[in-house]
């Protein structure tokens, strides 16, 4: 399985996400640096993220009028 796929499917990024993450130099296999279409397999190998990932929320409320 592609470590793009592993992640996505895992709801950790999406896919393109994910590129841009191994990119950066974020996401290790078993202690080494991934690399973009990576085969893993899920059960021996062991992905890491390093660092901070941001992710962005959207917040929608209710705001009557003259508030």
């Amino acid at each position: 399985m592609r470590i793009q796929k592993y992640l996505s499917e895992n709801k950790i990024c999406s896919r393109r996400e994910a590129e841009a993450l191994i990119r950066r130099g974020l996401i290790k296999v078993n202690g080494q640096p991934a690399t973009i279409g990576m085969l893993i397999d899920p059960k021996k190998d062991r992905v890491e993220i390093t660092g901070q990932i941001n992710k962005k929320i959207t917040a929608a409320f209710y705001k009557p009028r003259g508030v």
